[in-house]
């Protein structure tokens, strides 16, 4: 389903409920992230660069499978809003996980405990209604000179992946380029062969969208990628896109 973010507190709501109720799904299945590889070189690279690399915050950590790629040589910390994912988290590794959701005002002394010199959103910001308040505390989580990395989804892919080519549906494409709001989709997770118990929720963010947020609180680009997985993707797959700022 295809829809107009209007009103950003039930998108929320839905979705923390969504991911409670699909957690133990997530959890108990080997998604495959076709970015993996990417990431991973990119983690590898920064830290063999950057002068401070030594603390990494995975901002919507959700099953914690960025643990695997991280070098040995930085400290990790996921941080949540899903109870499910942080509680499960923390019973089976050492106590990396914590419960916290990036999009409420919080004390600048409490996200200074996270400040770190990695902070990465790994299609998380996709699920977040109120990004001006991600962005206000994305930079207090963030190193002065530390990176912060983004990757998304293109939104036009990602709408012809859902809608096809055919031409009827053009009116969509308009109403995304005329939207006041951005648009939304709803489905279920499909992995391999099973599929979640219910939606899920994504914001069709444009780099426009990330950018600009991103300016406003004192974030330069620094890198841009589109179609990360080019090399592996067919039409059927979303076009997945990289950023990298750094905080002044």
């Amino acid at each position: 389903m295809i829809f107009e973010l209007t009103d950003k507190e039930d998108f929320k709501r839905k979705n923390m409920v969504s991911w409670e109720t699909n957690s133990s799904f997530i959890l108990k299945t080997d998604f495959n992230h076709e970015f993996r590889s990417f990431l991973e070189k990119k983690l590898a690279e920064i830290v063999n660069t950057e002068k401070e690399a030594g603390l990494l915050l995975d901002v919507g950590c959700g099953s914690g499978w960025l643990t695997e790629i991280v070098p040995e040589s930085v400290e990790y910390m996921g941080i949540d809003n899903c109870v499910s994912f942080v509680s499960s988290l923390n019973h089976k590794e050492s106590n990396h996980f914590f419960e916290l959701d990036i999009e409420l005002n919080h004390k600048s002394e409490k996200l200074q405990t996270y400040a770190s010199n990695i902070v990465i959103c790994c299609m998380s910001l996709l699920e977040m209604p109120y990004l001006e308040n991600v962005f206000e505390n994305l930079s207090m989580v963030t190193k002065k000179n530390g990176l912060l990395l983004i990757i998304g989804l293109n939104p036009f892919v990602e709408l012809l992946r859902i809608l096809g080519h055919d031409k009827k549906n053009e009116y969509i494409f308009n109403k995304y380029r005329d939207a006041k709001n951005p648009l939304c989709i709803s489905k279920k997770i499909q992995i391999e062969s099973e599929e979640s118990s219910s939606d899920y929720y994504r914001i069709l963010y444009s780099f426009e969208d990330y950018f600009t947020e991103a300016k406003k609180r004192g974030f330069i680009l620094e890198e841009y990628k589109e179609d990360i997985n080019m090399k592996n993707r067919d039409i059927s797959q979303p076009m997945y896109e990289f950023f990298m700022f750094r905080k002044l």
